[in-house]
């Protein structure tokens, strides 16, 4: 079972909400407060999830300009 760290309060809260949201059964989400910051203990499907949400969007390759004629000299 994966533990997802919170950077800071805020961050838990928005950590909070985006997992509830996402987990099928809200008991699937367990908050750990035994360290310095609060963590979530969450199934490996859920995680897998998450972090799917999380990586950046990848921009569509741009084509590249086609190139110009050589001028040539007559």
């Amino acid at each position: 079972m994966p533990t997802i760290l919170a950077d800071n309060a805020d961050h838990a809260a928005q950590l909070a909400k985006l997992l509830l949201d996402e987990a099928d059964d809200p008991a699937d989400v367990k908050t750990v407060t035994s360290g310095s910051t609060i963590a979530f203990d969450v199934p490996d499907s859920l995680a897998e999830a998450i972090t799917k949400l999380a990586e950046p969007k990848k921009a569509p390759a741009k084509k590249a300009a086609p190139k110009a004629p050589a001028k040539t000299e007559g």
